[in-house]
């Protein structure tokens, strides 16, 4: 196997560079396998920036000559460039281009005239560090994973929404008359709604009126209507006995949090409906208890007055006269019953026939310490 090695390599090729070729019999002296050895060879040295073959003209052509199936070395005038040759522009504080490359500068030279720009750009601009720190800062964050997953605002797209808070059971009527007062506070510029949905219950009492007292729909919960973000997320959590929302768990095991969901329009929907029906059915209810209340009042003083007239007629009807019964009212005989036996007008007394201990015994009484219990017969 022969080799055909490169004497002039180019800048950052490794040197010295080798070609090999499968055999000797692979390069006979034909034509057209020297055609393809050529080829080879130009594949092989294009890598290094030489020419072979002649195909290059100029300085870099470089030829190679095929013997008895034997490739011959041959020097390449290419030259390798020098670091002079390559010009950079440079932009200098002062405004004024130059050349960094115009003449052959050392290592400690170039690095030296790097740091003096370095310094004049400090003295011109906003330090390089504090730069950085501020575009840092003012570029937006975006947040990744399960923090974006568990980012509040990003909520306040969805715009005007129901959300349900979750409240201690029999503080909900606290919780959002609190929620009015500090929201209002905190958000003088925002349109908000607090509600603790109710039903009336529809409940006669005794006197025939009906009830004013409300049932809940949802134990410990009130419902809250706005733009929801971060702000209205950590307002509502710092109020007592309200401790969370109602939607899908976000975050991780080890920091869980509730990711608050909206009440879909057809359920809030059907809610308003059924409080609706309730309400109309609850005032026929209680027009219906007015008017049988109505109706008993009427029949009571229906009563009471015919009950007067018959006291009344039954006033006329006993008289005191004599073979009346009557009961005595007081005196040592109270509650003893007799019979008139004489009246005395002149005195306003009445003497009457009593039974004491089985004997029949006349007393005399006041007209005031009697009264009349039935009349007399006749």
């Amino acid at each position: 196997m022969d080799v055909l090695r490169c004497n002039s390599p180019a800048i950052g090729c490794p040197s010295p560079v080798s070609c090999s070729f499968l055999s000797a019999d692979d390069c006979p002296r034909s034509s057209r396998a020297s055609g393809g050895m050529q080829q080879h060879l130009a594949s092989r040295f294009s890598a290094c920036g030489v020419s072979v073959g002649g195909r290059q003209s100029g300085a870099s052509r470089s030829n190679f000559r095929i013997l008895d199936g034997r490739v011959l070395t041959c020097r390449s005038s290419f030259q390798a460039p020098k670091f002079s040759d390559f010009s950079t522009s440079v932009q200098t504080p002062s405004g004024e281009k130059e050349k960094a490359g115009s003449e052959n500068l050392s290592a400690k030279e170039r690095r030296k005239l790097r740091n003096e720009r370095r310094e004049e750009l400090k003295a011109t601009k906003e330090p390089w560090k504090e730069m950085v720190e501020n575009k840092w800062l003012s570029k937006p964050k975006k947040a990744k994973g399960w923090e974006a997953d568990a980012d509040v605002n990003q909520l306040k797209v969805k715009g005007m929404q129901w959300w349900m808070i979750q409240t201690t059971r029999k503080y909900e009527n606290q919780v959002a008359e609190q929620l009015e007062i500090v929201f209002a506070e905190a958000f003088p510029d925002r349109e908000f709604e607090v509600l603790v949905p109710t039903l009336p219950t529809k409940i006669k009492l005794k006197d025939g009126t009906v009830s004013d007292a409300r049932r809940k729909i949802f134990q410990g919960i009130v419902l809250l209507r706005c733009v929801f973000d971060r702000d209205v997320y950590d307002l509502v959590r710092r109020i007592p006995r309200a401790y969370d929302f109602f939607g899908n768990l976000a975050g991780v095991s080890y920091q869980p949090m509730i990711m608050p969901a909206p009440v879909s329009h057809i359920n809030m929907e059907n809610m308003f409906r059924q409080i609706k029906e309730e309400e109309e059915d609850f005032l026929l209810f209680k027009e219906q208890c007015r008017k049988e209340l109505e109706e008993e009042n009427r029949l009571t003083l229906e009563k009471e007055r015919l009950a007067l007239e018959k006291e009344i007629l039954d006033a006329e009807a006993l008289q005191l006269e004599i073979g009346a019964t009557i009961r005595v009212l007081s005196g040592p005989f109270t509650e003893f019953t007799g019979i008139v036996i004489e009246l005395l007008p002149d005195v306003e007394k009445v003497k009457a026939l009593v039974t004491v201990f089985g004997k029949d015994t006349p007393i005399v009484l006041d007209v005031e310490q009697v009264e009349v219990q039935a009349a007399a017969l006749k």
